[in-house]
């Protein structure tokens, strides 16, 4: 939980008793992870973190919100996504540890948070939440090539001076497979 380095990290001096807010921007070329960079994430992400402190107790709450551009998975053409995640995790500072027997710490994140520690890294569990956004399926529906929910309509003619690199790859791939 603690790096040198980190790229989305709070100050534990500025955890404060109650509630805390703290608001990160980055961008996904910041992390240094192919999987993210190819993810689709064109935009700014924007990253709230939520602290409630009471004692030793510490609950975070990490929300993130991304825009991406995702090619369609009928008619490869790029969609624009907006993408948002949470996170939630349990910290304890007082050296005990919890009961895993306990129904709460089964279902969260629980940890344990030295009480020397200077900062509080996010960095990877932002990541891993931004990867978890991404959606499995996309599809348009305002795209006019796409057909998935306008059912039996007869197909229009193809445009034959398309301008977007998209629609240059998707007749090259129609004419391969008639």
């Amino acid at each position: 939980m603690q790096t040198g380095n980190a790229l989305i990290e709070i100050r534990t001096a500025a955890i404060t008793e109650g509630a805390c807010v703290f608001d990160f921007t980055c961008r996904a070329e910041d992390f240094n992870d192919p999987k993210l960079a190819e993810s689709g994430f064109t935009d700014e992400i924007r990253v709230r973190a939520v602290t409630q402190k009471n004692g030793s107790e510490l609950m975070l709450t990490l929300t993130t919100d991304a825009t991406g551009e995702i090619p369609c998975d009928i008619c490869l053409a790029p969609v624009k996504v907006s993408m948002s995640g949470s996170w939630r995790m349990y910290c304890n500072t007082d050296g005990c540890s919890r009961d895993e027997e306990d129904e709460e710490t089964r279902r969260d994140e629980y940890r344990q948070l030295d009480r020397t520690a200077v900062g509080i890294d996010l960095t990877e569990d932002v990541r891993e939440t931004l990867l978890l956004s991404v959606p499995m399926k996309v599809t348009c529906t305002a795209n006019p090539d796409c057909r998935l929910y306008t059912g039996g309509e007869k197909e229009e003619k193809e445009e034959k001076n398309s301008t977007s690199p998209w629609h240059e790859s998707l007749a090259k791939l129609k004419q391969n497979y008639r």
